[in-house]
Order: C-alpha cells, then structure tokens, then sequence
C-alpha cells in the first residue's frame, strides 16, 4: 500500500484547507504544505551497524533507498505497536521516512496558534508554526531542522 498525501488541497466542502498529521511521542505533527508525502505499510528495513538509535536502517522505496527514522526513540519511548508504517517526506536527498504506529489524520483547516509554546520534548526542536484544531494543540514537522539534526548526528556539516 503506497498512498501519496496531498498535503494542503482544497477540501471538496469547500470549507478550507485539509492537512494531514502525525502523532509521535504524544507531539501531534502536521506535514508542511508543499512537503512531498507518501504513506506505505512498513516494509523490511535494512539496519545498519553503529548508527545513531533513531536511525533505523534503510528500506528500498521504489528503487531509492531511503533512511528510517524513528523519532520515539529520541523520548526513550518504544510503544508495543512500534512502527506500522512509514511516512515518507521530501523528495531526493532530502527525503527520510518517519516510522508511525498509527495512520496520520486528516484535518480540516485550524487556526495559526503562533503564541503557544511547543511541548517541552526531545521532539520540541522539530516543532515548527502552532495550529489548534477541534481544541488540539498541532505543530508543522519543521523538516529542514530535522535533516540538519541527522546531518549533525552523523558528523556530516549542514
């Protein structure tokens, strides 16, 4: 199962725009508009010997390999679910995959909360622009931060 996630299309209702998120460590993320996603079953995965924690291994998604990460493991959390899926953002050598345990949500509009703090975490630093919706507090995946993070945990200059 591939599914490509189009972050930030109009929603049929008209009523505005539909988002989707992620939850990992109990930080609720959204996927940045314009951020190429796509959303597949977890495949196996290619581990590789004396990398960081977080970093899984590799998995082959059509033809390009494509670093794993698991974020849970930055918080010391391993839920017995881990990782049903993998959330792929970006594109070329800019892309990752996010290993989830649940299937990301789909959300309809929400309001711009830039005056909330982000959630006192090992994931804080990822937590980009505020969004509340239905009473949740959201938080875009500040994915560029994330790629320079990873090029620091392997000694490799942003």
């Amino acid at each position: 199962m591939n599914n490509a996630l189009s972050s930030g299309t109009p929603a049929d209702s008209g009523l505005g725009t539909t988002r989707h998120g992620f939850e990992l460590a109990g930080t609720r993320f959204l996927i940045p508009l314009g951020l190429h996603a796509e959303l597949s079953a977890r495949p196996p995965i290619c581990a590789i010997p004396d990398t960081p924690t977080l970093l899984l291994g590799f998995i082959n998604h059509r033809g390009e390999t494509l670093p794993v990460f698991d974020l849970d493991r930055l918080t010391g959390s391993y839920p017995a679910n881990a990782g049903r899926w993998v959330l792929r953002l970006g594109k070329g050598a800019e892309a990752i995959g996010l290993l989830l345990n649940d299937l990301p949500h789909g959300l309809l509009g929400g309001e711009a909360a830039a005056s909330d703090a982000p959630p006192p975490s090992q994931l804080s630093p990822f937590c980009g622009q505020g969004y509340r919706q239905a009473g949740e507090q959201w938080w875009e995946f500040d994915h560029p931060r994330f790629c320079a993070f990873v090029r620091h945990q392997f000694g490799t200059p942003s």
